[in-house]
């Protein structure tokens, strides 16, 4: 989940600037309660600046929304990224060790080469 993130939130944005001001867009998944609220936090967080407690609060008082435990950890895990990148990426290191990526300078070093997220990450590109 987490490693579609960038294209996630760039999709949502996009289609939201498309139709203008008003736009409205139907983000949806198998029961609509856990794989589409993920990507919604995700925007919400990359997107306008929101810790994760915050969107899931917004969106928890307006739809019955649920994340199972392995999707709200990965929340926790961009929640921490983007906080740590606020605060100009001073002490420990930005990302849990179950996320280490690839350099995207290098190139094959992480097998597969990597890319950049929407949020400046690099990512391996063939991440499972």
């Amino acid at each position: 989940m987490f490693r579609h993130f960038s294209l996630a939130v760039a999709f949502l944005a996009g289609a939201l600037r498309s139709g203008g001001g008003e736009s409205k867009i139907y983000v949806n998944c198998v029961f609509g309660k856990s794989r589409s609220t993920t990507f919604v936090t995700a925007y919400l967080m990359v997107e306008h600046g929101w810790r994760a407690a915050d969107a899931l609060k917004h969106l928890k008082e307006r739809r019955d929304v649920q994340l199972n435990p392995g999707f709200l950890q990965q929340i926790a895990d961009l929640d921490y990224e983007l906080e740590w990148r606020r605060h100009g990426g001073v002490g420990s290191t930005p990302a849990p060790a179950s996320q280490k990526v690839a350099d995207c300078e290098a190139g094959s070093r992480g097998g597969g080469g990597g890319e950049k997220d929407a949020v400046g990450r690099c990512r391996p590109v063939a991440m499972i």
